[in-house]
């Protein structure tokens, strides 16, 4: 794998931070945007939601922030990942390709995940008693595989493989907080641990969940609680316990959430109780399971 290297070109948001390069992107550590060319931006959530997409770009205006690659001038542009309608507003250079400010390419992610159906590709047992999000959960745990939210990698897919999905961390080996031993997946837009099951959502993602079931803003409200004994699995520091949705978590400040087993799926249908909870419940289960036209 190519090591991640700093290079000489400057975050167009914090102009003071170098920005990483990794597989012909440009990364910034300090507000995670990204740089990228438009058909690898297209590829990449292709390749996730496993299907063709077409970009489509609209109110181009000129700025003047430049480049970080050829420091010419780029524009403000309202992009649209055709059919799906997954919208974000980007600085764009003609030659060199996308600025996605801090958040944006996980929340597109998160949306490309959800609207396509493609987070699936796990195989639920069908014995045992059913989950809160009325899943059925393996009588002899996790650790067999009956139970998990498994790589997206592993599904059938409609078209040859294009790119590595584009993510901050999607690259990286995360170890698992809870199981100390195992490795995270990355699954569109939320890592998962196929042994313990338990997930780690980034803050942009959770934040995009709940207002994508809830249709009004959503922030993930500053920690409160007191240390705990889990690290994080980006930063390896001691993440926060303390109550999300009524749901105990652990929780990182700058990096994201940590839910075991059932955990998320709960603080989702929290955080939505004043909608109708069958609705909640048909889109946290599309969220967890494979798409039917697979």
């Amino acid at each position: 794998m190519e090591p991640y290297r700093v290079s000489g070109f400057r975050c167009p948001t914090c102009p003071e931070t170098p920005l990483r390069e990794f597989q012909d992107r440009l990364i910034c550590n300090e507000c995670h945007g990204i740089m990228l060319d438009e058909k690898d931006y297209v590829a990449s959530c292709a390749d996730l939601g496993a299907r063709a997409f077409t970009l489509e770009r609209t109110n181009e205006t000129p700025t003047t922030t430049g480049c970080p690659r050829c420091e010419r001038a780029m524009t403000s542009v309202h992009t649209v990942l055709a059919p799906i309608k997954v919208s974000a507003d980007v600085l764009r250079c003609e030659r060199d390709g996308l600025w996605l400010a801090g958040g944006q390419i996980t929340r597109v992610f998160a949306l490309v995940s959800r609207r396509t159906g493609s987070q699936g590709g796990a195989y639920y047992s069908q014995t045992g008693r059913i989950g809160l999000d009325e899943l059925p959960v393996s009588r002899h745990g996790p650790a067999s595989g009956s139970l998990a939210i498994s790589d997206w990698r592993s599904r059938p897919r409609r078209r040859a493989p294009t790119v590595t999905p584009i993510n901050l961390y999607g690259e990286q080996k995360l170890p698992c907080p809870a199981c100390t031993t195992s490795e995270l997946r990355f699954v569109g837009d939320r890592y998962a641990c196929e042994l313990c099951t338990g997930t780690f959502v980034q803050n942009d993602a959770l934040e995009s969940m709940v207002m994508d079931i809830s249709k009004a803003l959503w922030d993930v409200p500053a920690p409160t609680g007191t240390a705990g004994a889990r690290a994080c699995p980006v930063c390896t520091k001691t993440m926060v316990v303390e109550d999300l949705e009524r749901v105990p978590i652990d929780r990182c400040a700058e990096h994201g959430v940590w839910f075991d087993l059932h955990e998320l799926t709960v603080a989702l249908e929290n955080a939505s109780h004043q909608f109708d909870p069958r609705g909640i419940r048909a889109w946290i289960k599309k969220l967890f399971t494979r798409d039917a036209a697979d």
